[in-house]
């Protein structure tokens, strides 16, 4: 038998040995793997505004009240709450207000209560990420080891952002924090519109931008203007 041949009967033979309606078995018992679900959009809000509001109002006591012994464990849990740069503010708060200081120097308790309804002073969506900016009206209290209490009323203003991080399990995160003191002439949402206007100028060429300040700086005198004229005259009455 020539060399041809034997390859030719070899080659048969391994070919009849085969058996393909094993092999069809085997690539059924493999199906393909589904691909993961889509993430949630991030530029929608799928959170209602009032869920915002009660988990802000939630959140907020919950990581800033501690004491001498607790203070770390409770800062450690309470970034599953915000973003990377959130959390970033939050702990820059912390050291510009002192709170920490008279935590661990000073031996006291920090105890954050919420003093009114949130108000959420805007929302959009935002380099395809939705935001609510909200303030919250709070009472930041300190108590002594001896027992001497002294609170402090602020506004709290906070960036919520839409957040996909699986330890975000409400599909929102604080993305922003700044203290505001509450003074008399507080008006809700204030502050929020004033960081606003600074964001907008700090993007404006110098000689625009001190247009513009002179502009608002007169429209603030015009507003301060018509409030004493509507006083006068109501006193003429």
């Amino acid at each position: 038998m020539t060399p041809h041949k034997i390859f030719l009967s070899v080659l048969a033979l391994g070919v009849s040995g085969l058996s393909f309606p094993a092999l069809a078995q085997t690539a059924m018992d493999k199906p393909d793997t589904p691909p993961p679900p889509a993430a949630d959009p991030l530029n929608a809000p799928l959170v209602n505004d009032s869920d915002v509001a009660l988990w802000s109002a939630t959140v907020l006591p919950q990581v800033l009240s501690f004491g001498p012994a607790n203070y770390q464990d409770v800062l450690k849990s309470a970034k599953a709450q915000f973003t990377t740069g959130g959390y970033n503010d939050f702990s820059v708060m912390l050291q510009k207000s002192k709170f920490l200081d008279g935590v661990v120097q000073s031996k006291q308790t920090l105890t954050t209560k919420t003093a009114g309804l949130p108000r959420i002073c805007r929302q959009h969506s935002d380099g395809g990420v939705y935001h609510w900016a909200l303030e919250v009206p709070v009472l930041f209290s300190y108590k002594a080891e001896t027992g001497e209490e002294s609170a402090l009323p602020y506004a709290v203003s906070l960036r919520i952002e839409r957040s996909n991080d699986p330890q975000n399990t409400q599909k929102i995160a604080i993305a922003g924090w700044k203290n505001v003191p509450m003074k008399d002439d507080y008006k809700p949402c204030s502050f929020t519109q004033q960081a606003e206007i600074n964001d907008m100028l700090s993007t404006l060429p110098s000689d625009t931008k001190y247009a513009m300040e002179a502009i608002l700086k007169l429209e603030d005198e015009n507003k301060a203007l018509k409030n004493q004229v509507q006083v006068l005259q109501s006193g003429a009455r």
